[in-house]
């Protein structure tokens, strides 16, 4: 009984578990979200700007039709961003609530650009010991416990139940002798062997089952933490090549709108540069996300802080 309770009571330190890492998850979504809103009003208002170019041009005779019809295009899909950036960002807000017990109707997240949240650095060498606070992983040696106990009550079942203290007193009272009752106890347990035998085969299986489970918890365990370390570092790699991508990207969406102006280009390079100015910023938020995602993995998969 008592580890059984032991592992009910792991099962629910690894649920606090899962909510915290739910709790930050979507915080951290919720973050770039926001971020990805104003990367999406930023690239509208590079829309409209050029959308301004494009009708004096157009208005000067210098360009046909063709390229305003492109760039009215251009622009109502930037701003049909917006409105699904932001139904994004009130699911999360709504998750928050429900993930911290508050109601989701006026309810507000303060926070700061997920770019600037730091990181906390993950030492090499993380030593196997400390899968050891794993919930799962206790509450799975917990359920072994209580298989092991289970057997040996099991094997206490096939020894006969007798009461000495009972079969003495009739002897003395002229009643039943003691060797029958003794008797009558010995073949209830050999009539009831089979049944018996059942119930032990059955308890070892069970706990073999509460075994496989262990060493299963152990392998996931241990690739939970590799992957995790893993998508720290690739993650890591990516943005630094990300930012460098997203700044030569915003000089090159510069150099082409200068060069629309001047005539030395036409719209179809200008929008070619502001897509990938527009991708190269969405991608950057998406890669600092992946990384907090990674982070929150790395945290859970030895099993949190307690």
């Amino acid at each position: 009984a008592e580890a059984s309770l032991e592992a009910v009571i792991f099962n629910q330190r690894a649920l606090e578990l899962t909510v915290q890492a739910d709790v930050a998850s979507n915080y951290f979504s919720l973050l770039a979200a926001r971020d990805q809103l104003q990367v999406a009003q930023q690239n509208l208002k590079i829309s409209e700007r050029i959308f301004d170019i494009v009708e004096i041009r157009y208005e000067a005779g210098a360009i046909s039709g063709f390229d305003v019809s492109a760039q009215r295009a251009q622009l109502a899909n930037a701003r049909a961003r917006i409105p699904q950036i932001e139904a994004q960002i009130t699911g999360f807000e709504t998750a928050l609530a429900i993930l911290t017990g508050q109601v989701p109707q006026g309810f507000s997240v303060s926070g700061t650009d997920i770019l600037d949240v730091s990181l906390a650095e993950i030492d090499a060498g993380l030593p196997s010991q400390l899968l050891l606070r794993r919930p799962d992983l206790l509450q799975s040696e917990a359920s072994l416990r209580d298989a092991d106990a289970n057997i040996a009550a099991a094997r206490a079942a096939f020894f006969p139940s007798i009461d000495l203290g009972a079969g003495l007193s009739a002897l003395l009272t002229g009643g039943s002798s003691l060797t029958g009752s003794l008797s009558a106890g010995l073949a209830q347990t050999i009539f009831d062997g089979g049944r018996l035998d059942g119930q032990l085969d059955a308890t070892e299986a069970r706990r073999d089952a509460q075994l496989a489970a262990y060493r299963q918890s152990i392998l996931s365990a241990l690739r939970d933490v590799d992957v995790s370390l893993q998508a720290t570092e690739s993650n890591a790699a990516r943005e630094a090549q990300l930012q460098i991508a997203e700044e030569a990207a915003a000089g090159a969406l510069e150099a082409a709108e200068l060069r629309y102006r001047a005539g030395s280009d036409d719209l179809t390079s200008l929008l070619n540069a502001q897509q990938t100015y527009f991708d190269a910023s969405a991608n950057l938020v998406q890669v600092r996300l992946d990384r907090l995602t990674s982070a929150i993995n790395a945290y859970v998969a030895p099993g949190g802080q307690h």
